[in-house]
């Protein structure tokens, strides 16, 4: 209910009060400007005439306009009308203040910058808002918090037009000295890689370009990280082991009786391995689980909670404290997945790869939403921003942007050549991680240079449709 405020004054409208001090009237003791006749205490300064006070029953500091009276303080449970002009909601509640002051949202997109403003107890109306921060209430692109872009508008309501330096110079490649047959993302933005022929484990900083590596007891071909980033899983033919990071210390290390497909490590250590006969829960700490048999599996996705599993797109486990799994959903007809299987940062959708085209899935509903048809080549490597409000797919020399909501492109960025020696398409070998630490689209590719043909390269946000 609007609750309004109107005074209603017991010695007339304040055009009738009486002119404090008139010029032929009594000395003014105090010298505040009211003369002792209608002054309350004519011997302190601080004290005027009589005023507008508000009835505040539950003494919260908000009045109930309602109940009024004039005069000199009139003791506890008043409020002076010319200090305080809120109401209170709730006059028996003392928990209870003011109503809130709305503004009405011009463009909807949640924070108002209007000058129409109402105040109301409990909900307003839809298309008003509390919080009154937006710099532009024309643009719903625009409002405080939002990722600032390279284009010349200032986007966060930071008051400085593309900050952040999302304008910087266009990004370059940094060339790796060793052949990827994996990779994976930390969330500080660096990149795990692990390389042919190698035993060891390569950090990279995508931005700089500075590498380091950490040596491991075997030749791995798979990695993968943990969601909160302390713990790496890497995987051989017939082995796998644990690494803590930073110090890249070996915290276990076991055998595996088949060959890895895929793998996932949840934040509780518990590495989930897709083999040819199922999935297997193993642990440095605990040992191996029983094995779950499914169909073929391939690709596997743990969404950002880590409390889910995901196999090849048409199986949804849930992940219990103790690392064990339990079949939450399934389709009739597992859907084949030829590229990358990734999940939103969200956790409510998954986008997967396919032989020409692009799909997302509600992983809760099982709904499938049709992909955006791929021209010259398919999108095999694919990384959905982290406010989901892209998907980034990768096909031939371009960096692709689609809408999540019907997967249409929406823009594509043309990526550098590395050299002059031409460019190998990345499509055929390549990563695609999006950082939310440092606001960079990575690619790490297949490129046709020495040392290795392989190289790595993040494009700022801004730089992106």
């Amino acid at each position: 209910m609007r609750t309004a405020l109107f005074l209603a004054l017991g010695c007339g409208s304040p055009s009738e009060l009486p002119d404090p001090l008139p010029a032929d009237g009594p000395e003014d003791v105090d010298a505040d400007g009211f003369s002792a006749e209608v002054d309350c205490d004519d011997n302190d300064p601080a004290v005027g005439g009589a005023m507008p006070w508000l009835a505040d029953a539950d003494q919260d500091g908000f009045p109930h306009a309602e109940a009024h009276t004039f005069g000199c303080d009139p003791g506890p449970g008043w409020v002076s009308a010319t200090s305080r002009a809120d109401t209170d909601c709730d006059d028996d509640d003392p928990s209870v203040g003011a109503a809130p002051t709305y503004r009405f949202d011009l463009d909807g997109d949640g924070f108002s910058g209007s000058t129409y403003r109402s105040e109301w107890c409990g909900e307003p109306p839809p298309g008003w808002s509390e919080v009154h921060e937006d710099c532009d209430d024309t643009d719903p692109t625009i409002w405080p918090g939002q990722i600032e872009v390279c284009d010349g508008v200032d986007n966060d309501c930071s008051g400085i037009d593309d900050d952040n330096g999302v304008c910087a110079p266009s990004p370059g490649w940094h060339f790796l000295d060793h052949d990827v047959v994996d990779a994976a993302l930390l969330p500080s933005g660096e990149v795990l890689t692990v390389g042919e022929g190698l035993e060891t484990l390569h950090v990279l900083d995508p931005i700089s370009g500075k590498q380091f590596t950490h040596s491991l007891p075997f030749e791995p071909e798979h990695v993968r990280v943990s969601p909160d980033g302390s713990w790496v899983a890497v995987a051989s033919l017939t082995e796998l082991a644990w690494v803590s990071l930073p110090s890249g210390v070996i915290q276990g290390q076991t055998g595996l009786s088949q060959w890895p497909r895929d793998l996932a490590v949840a934040d509780s250590r518990w590495t989930y391995v897709v083999d040819t006969l199922g999935i297997l829960p193993l642990n440095a700490a605990f040992g191996a689980q029983e094995r779950l048999r499914i169909d073929l599996g391939t690709e596997v996705a743990l969404d950002p909670s880590g409390s889910h599993l995901y196999v090849n797109a048409a199986r949804r486990y849930d992940i219990a404290k103790d690392g064990s799994l339990s079949l939450a959903r399934t389709r009739r007809q597992s859907v084949g997945v030829w590229g990358d299987l990734v999940a939103s940062s969200t956790g409510d959708r998954l986008y997967s790869a396919r032989s020409s085209y692009i799909a997302s899935e509600d992983p809760i509903t099982d709904m499938l939403y049709a992909g955006a048809p791929a021209s010259e080549g398919s999108p095999l490597s694919l990384s959905p921003s982290v406010q989901a409000d892209r998907v980034f797919g990768v096909i031939g020399t371009e960096i692709v942007s689609y809408l999540p909501s019907n997967l249409s492109v929406h823009g594509t960025y043309s990526l550098p050549n590395p050299s002059a020696h031409g460019f190998h398409h990345p499509v055929d070998e390549g990563f695609t991680f999006a950082s939310e630490a440092t606001k960079h689209l990575v690619l790490i590719a297949n490129v046709e240079d020495a040392p290795s043909d392989w190289a790595a390269i993040a494009v700022p946000y801004g730089h992106l449709p």
